[in-house]
């Protein structure tokens, strides 16, 4: 079976809080996980906007934007992150 690609991880960050956890993949999707993430299948928010795969994911210091790094596209995102729970 052929992986679409949204299970290639490229990155991963965790909050300085220790409450979430950013994944980006190559098929340019954001996904925040409530942290720790110890099942498989957990719930998460997704975010769409890169046109290509995203290669980092990074927290800005009190946790309420999210930085990612586009590959192909080039592009730096800024993400407003809301509480989850």
């Amino acid at each position: 079976m052929k992986s679409d690609g949204s299970d290639n991880i490229n990155a991963c960050h965790r909050s300085n809080s220790k409450e979430l956890v950013a994944t980006t993949d190559e098929m340019g999707s954001i996904k925040i996980f409530n942290y720790p993430c110890l099942e498989k299948g957990a719930k998460f928010v997704q975010g769409q906007g890169h046109s290509s795969h995203v290669t980092n994911v990074r927290f800005n210091k009190v946790d309420s934007n999210l930085v990612t790094v586009g590959g192909n596209d080039r592009s730096v995102f800024v993400w407003t992150v809301k509480n989850l729970k």
